[in-house]
């Protein structure tokens, strides 16, 4: 269908797992900050990409954030600007945006999450504590402008993260080629947790649980993906 495709669209066809760069580390952006403020805190730090760049997602980038959430995403997967802050707020070591001639092209915010709970809940703000050094790093959302996807944008993104500790998200609706390209397999639903019907969490490069009986993240690897959620 079309959503599966623009959703492919945004990665090349190979199928690699994603491999982290060897970069420096991104600094922590202590909010609030200007778009300006935001650049210029990682010169030397962020990293181009043709024509455009990729660095830390700023509280200031919030309201661009929202607009392209609007554009590219249907009406029940919207998410309040009250939510997308509390994730820089909190984990902005995991967030990262891209920007062509100073507008916001595309961005991913993620957080450290217990590999041992049900996936977060969908459109509530990170609550101030709770994020465990050993945890996943799930992809809470992420966005490319369909005017720069097919360019490897998000791979690009996600290979400045650390993911030692594997890494999970929520399939929902039409683009699980883009996460099953990037190495990540199909664990079990996640309607329970408010994403929907037919939803599903999936992982990538996740270490074994002690006991994956008890393991609310883990689960049965082999069942069939269905959908990430994606802004394509």
């Amino acid at each position: 269908d079309r959503e599966a495709q623009a959703a492919d669209s945004i990665l090349p066809t190979d199928s690699a797992p994603v491999k982290p760069l060897l970069l420096p580390p991104f600094p922590t952006p202590s909010p609030p900050h200007t778009p300006s403020q935001c650049s210029l805190m990682v010169t030397g730090l962020s990293l181009k990409v043709r024509d455009v760049e990729v660095r830390p997602l700023c509280i200031a980038d919030v309201e661009q954030v929202l607009e392209l959430q609007q554009e590219n995403y249907a009406p029940e997967l919207l998410e309040g600007q009250e939510v997308f802050e509390s994730i820089i707020k909190r984990q902005a070591r995991f967030c990262r945006a891209i920007v062509h001639a100073g507008r916001l092209v595309g961005y991913l915010v993620a957080h450290l999450h217990p590999r041992d709970g049900p996936p977060p809940a969908l459109a509530v703000a990170l609550p101030d504590s709770g994020f465990p050094d050993d945890g996943v790093v799930f992809v809470h959302d992420a966005c490319i402008s369909k005017e720069f996807q097919g360019r490897g944008l998000l791979r690009v993104m996600l290979s400045t993260i650390d993911q030692r500790q594997g890494m999970a998200c929520v399939a929902v609706q039409g683009a699980q080629v883009v996460w099953e390209k990037l190495g990540f397999m199909a664990v079990r639903s996640a309607e329970d947790s408010g994403y929907g019907e037919g939803s599903v969490l999936m992982m990538c490069g996740s270490r074994p649980a002690r006991d994956p009986e008890e393991n609310l993240m883990q689960g049965n690897a082999e069942r069939a993906p269905v959908v990430v959620r994606v802004r394509s």
